[in-house]
């Protein structure tokens, strides 16, 4: 599957104003508070991918980084 699903639990929560997030080495982009998946639009090539991911809170406070890896062969 060269365009793979990265989900993540989102629980409900009246404090997640934003869910920012980029792909390799793209910039980071804004979701909206409620995204729990994310699919490339167009297929990547062979190679390791990472998904980064950081929430922001109504307050403004950004969430350390967390990155997931998958691996197209």
């Amino acid at each position: 599957d060269t365009t793979p699903t990265w989900t993540w639990d989102n629980p409900v929560d009246p404090d997640i104003a934003d869910i920012l997030y980029h792909l390799d080495t793209d910039l980071y982009a804004s979701a909206g508070g409620i995204i729990s998946d994310f699919t490339p639009g167009s297929d990547l090539p062979t190679g390791d991918h990472t998904l980064y991911i950081k929430v922001e809170d109504t307050a403004g406070n950004i969430s350390p980084e967390n990155s997931y890896t998958v691996t197209i062969q």
